[in-house]
């Protein structure tokens, strides 16, 4: 019999169809029907009626400023991990993004909608909700509340090809005055995802309007990524409003994208473009730690040899060890080589199952990790073995409230540091935030472009220093933020190698423990 958890868990998949035949975000097989969608259209000339059906008795919410210079991440209130009801300056949610009076229009990018659980989080000043997706990620809604801010919504809807998905995640909202506020969650718009993983979001300081905005990289990066859609629809409600934004505040930020478009760099060489332009100190006596921490793990780049993306490409490309237009990647012997001479430390971090079958939510936040090592042993056995490349969380420090519950944000960063015992990843050399997994359809490679649809951002201030929302939201150490730009991540910055008894969760593997609830996933 079915438990209860591997229903709640496999719910979150059988709603969807994310291409005409039927794969999931990560290329794997689903073959469940697709959900009815509705056609969602305004027109320009429609008048909207503001009657007390459209209201919503939710509270305002304006979001308040975010200080340059300071913590731009919150981590997402859940469900299951606050549902005591506590305060935090990090905390934030849905109702805090839309919720807004002066919210005049949004333009959202996700991988899914639910249209229910989205809508019920929007004020009902909004006029103009504009939804970028993939055929057959929206669920139509049904409740009073969704279905009043129809008249107001627009979905610019195209297909993918197969093994490919429309992964981003970003929210641009524009406010009455003109100004813009832009959002990267973690999280696609449904509520399980929101509740049960953990979840974080970027967000920007308020960007005004003027008249003759100044170059910026970011504002740049991002209009060639919207014109990489080469969508008519996309150019006439959201391009024409990013151009007359100023975005100096984020000087020190890279907009950084994916996209299957042949006319963009994109992807991996984008990003390796934008680290080869910083002055990175590549000194020997140093020991240059390099984190990737996702929430999917692609398979081997090769199907001759085990090749992974993170330690067989990222990292040479960024280091580097080879040129970012490399033919090649070197063989994992001659890796190991460069590693060692170079004082290159890789992490993984990825789940274990004692993780997540401990973790408050127990496998009800398992549906979301996604590293099937059963088709590849051998790539498997490299990544663990040879470059020892796997970690965990630190338990010994977690919170009460979160313990290990792994993260479904995407990072890449590195640390440099000078002596032996010198903890790592508390001061960064740069930080790379992101919809994109690890994976060969998210990246590209040197030579390839990407096959998904990815946005994110990249942290180059000179004064970078991560912590914990552990240590933020639920120990107190709230008020230790040093000078400089912080990196707040959803897991503890110290970080435990793998143990003999310690396993990677598989999501094609059948688990008979029971989690810290209960409950049984098969």
């Amino acid at each position: 019999m079915v438990s209860d958890a591997r229903k709640r868990v496999a719910e979150r998949w059988s709603k969807i169809d994310y291409r005409s035949g039927s794969i999931d975000e990560n290329g794997y097989s689903n073959k469940r029907s697709k959900p009815d969608i509705i056609d969602l259209t305004l027109s320009d000339t429609e008048e909207i009626a503001e009657t007390s059906e459209h209201r919503t008795q939710r509270p305002s919410s304006e979001v308040p400023e975010v200080p340059v210079g300071n913590c731009p991440f919150r981590i997402i209130k859940s469900d299951v991990f606050d549902s005591g009801g506590g305060k935090s300056q990090y905390f934030t949610d849905l109702n805090e993004i839309f919720n807004d009076p002066t919210l005049h229009k949004t333009f959202l990018f996700s991988f899914q909608y639910e249209l229910d659980f989205l809508m019920g989080h929007f004020h009902h000043n909004v006029e103009r909700i504009v939804l970028v997706a993939q055929e057959g990620t929206v669920l139509s809604p049904t409740t009073p509340q969704a279905l009043s801010l129809v008249p107001k919504t627009l979905l610019i809807q195209f297909r993918m090809p197969p093994f490919t998905c429309h992964h981003s995640k970003l929210v641009i909202n524009i406010y009455e005055d003109g100004a813009c506020r832009i959002f990267m969650p973690s999280s696609n718009f449904t509520y399980a995802e929101t509740n049960y993983p953990q979840q974080v979001c970027w967000r920007s300081p308020r960007l005004r309007a003027v008249t003759n905005p100044p170059t910026v990289a970011f504002q740049q990066d991002l209009i060639r990524y919207m014109d990489s859609y080469n969508s008519p629809d996309i150019q006439k409600y959201i391009t024409p409003c990013l151009k007359n934004l100023n975005f100096e505040p984020l000087n020190d930020v890279q907009f950084i994208y994916s996209t299957p478009s042949k006319n963009y760099v994109s992807g991996l060489r984008l990003l390796a473009a934008k680290i080869s332009s910083l002055k990175q100190d590549n000194n020997k006596n140093l020991t240059h730690h390099y984190l990737c921490q996702s929430s999917s793990v692609g398979n081997s780049l090769s199907k001759k040899t085990s090749v992974n993306l993170f330690t067989h490409l990222m990292i040479p490309v960024l280091d580097g060890m080879i040129p970012a237009d490399s033919k090649n990647t070197p063989e994992t012997s001659r890796l190991l080589q460069l590693y060692k001479s170079r004082s290159v430390v890789p992490y993984l971090l990825y789940p274990t199952v004692q993780e997540i079958s401990s973790c408050p939510a127990g496998w009800l936040c398992s549906g979301w990790f996604n590293f099937n090592y059963n088709r590849d042993l051998n790539h498997f056995n490299m990544l663990k073995k040879q470059f020892k490349v796997l970690y965990k969380q630190d338990n010994a420090v977690t919170s009460k409230q979160r313990r290990a519950t792994p993260a479904h944000s995407k990072f890449y960063l590195r640390s440099s540091t000078s002596a032996v015992n010198e903890a790592p990843f508390k001061k960064l050399d740069w930080c790379v935030y992101t919809s994109a997994n690890l994976s060969y359809s998210a990246w590209g490679k040197t030579r390839a472009k990407p096959r998904n649809y990815e946005v994110g951002i990249l942290l180059t201030s000179p004064n970078l220093y991560c912590q914990s929302f552990a240590d933020l939201v639920y120990k107190g150490k709230s008020t230790s933020l040093p000078q400089g730009v912080t990196v707040a991540v959803p897991w503890t910055t110290s970080l435990e190698p793998y143990g003999d008894n310690d396993e990677a969760f598989c999501i094609s593997k059948e688990y008979e423990m029971l989690d810290c609830n209960g409950r049984r996933l098969s």
